[in-house]
């Protein structure tokens, strides 16, 4: 979504704009990751409290795990 936000929207939008908010730390380290590989390092990545007091154009919100190790605790208690 970032690439195309980034690459094809009308009116563009920058990548400054643009904050991908997620609850999971090992989430924010894959998402920081792969957006470094794709040259849209500059996309800001982190919890809720990260984003506090800012504003973004874009904010996209990530609730999917990066482990599986947990998976059946979150459905335990319907996450």
């Amino acid at each position: 979504y970032v690439d195309l936000l980034v690459k094809q929207s009308t009116p563009s939008v920058d990548v400054a704009d643009i904050g991908i908010i997620t609850p999971y730390a090992r989430q924010v380290q894959k998402i920081r990751l792969l957006l470094k590989t794709r040259d849209l390092g500059d996309v800001k990545v982190g919890s809720v409290e990260t984003f506090q007091g800012q504003e973004r154009r874009v904010i996209i919100i990530s609730t999917v795990r990066a482990e599986n190790d947990l998976v059946d605790h979150d459905k335990k208690y319907n996450l």
